[in-house]
């Protein structure tokens, strides 16, 4: 197993019903994850003040829907930079 540990803006903050909420740099952004299999209360603002939902499709994909989210910024891996 790989341990991709070297991100310096990244944190999973909350998961909750089959999502995670996390920060990638200043935005926050929730995506899908089959491993989060708890419904626990969403209690973190972030859930409410997010930057980008991915809502996935019942046919298989999905769909981005952004709020306030620039159409691009740099994130940080290592020595590695991700526009």
């Amino acid at each position: 197993m790989w341990i991709a540990d070297g991100w310096k803006e990244y944190e999973v903050i909350d998961t909750s019903c089959g999502e995670k909420l996390e920060r990638w740099g200043d935005y926050l952004l929730v995506r899908p994850d089959p491993q989060v299999i708890w419904d626990t209360p969403k209690t973190n603002k972030g859930w409410k003040h997010m930057n980008g939902h991915y809502h996935r499709s019942k046919k298989g994909g999905g769909e981005w829907e952004f709020f306030d989210l620039p159409e691009q910024w740099d994130i940080h891996y290592k020595d590695l930079t991700f526009h």
